[in-house]
């Protein structure tokens, strides 16, 4: 199955892509978006990577509890599935995803504007990478 990972943030939508359940995801771009403009974002991506399934990010609060961000993102993530009957839709926890993603872009040498323009797409292909191996470790 190929996969989508989608990291939907206020003014830009990162995006990942895994060509089967196996993996590897790979961090694929950052889309800079208006208001209003993730789910054509998102459709877009869907078609250009031919995904059969999506992965999104469900930003929990730290309690655990689920608050605006996350009925804000379950509520794009209905607009989309309307848009595309039969894509499979799946919720990852982001909590501290992005700070995963930047830490592994510091690592990386990369700094300032570099990280900030690569943060979005590399914690979409974290939570990717999470659900592949969530799903692994059920099959086996």
């Amino acid at each position: 199955m190929r996969w989508l990972g989608v990291d939907l943030g206020a003014r830009r939508v990162g995006l990942a892509s895994s060509e089967d359940d196996e993996g590897p995801a790979f961090a694929l771009r950052t889309v800079t978006i208006a208001d209003g403009g993730e789910v054509a974002a998102v459709l877009e991506a869907v078609g250009e990577e031919r995904a059969e399934a999506v992965v999104i990010g469900l930003p929990i609060e730290m309690s655990g509890r689920e608050g605006l961000a996350a009925r804000r993102v379950r509520g794009i993530a209905r607009s989309i599935a309307e848009a595309r009957p039969g894509l499979r839709i799946v919720f990852v926890d982001e909590r501290l995803s992005t700070r995963e993603a930047s830490a592994q872009l510091l690592a990386s040498g990369k700094r300032g504007r570099a990280v900030r323009a690569d943060v979005d797409r590399v914690a979409a292909k974290i939570l990717l990478d999470v659900h592949l191996a969530a799903e692994a470790r059920r099959r086996a």
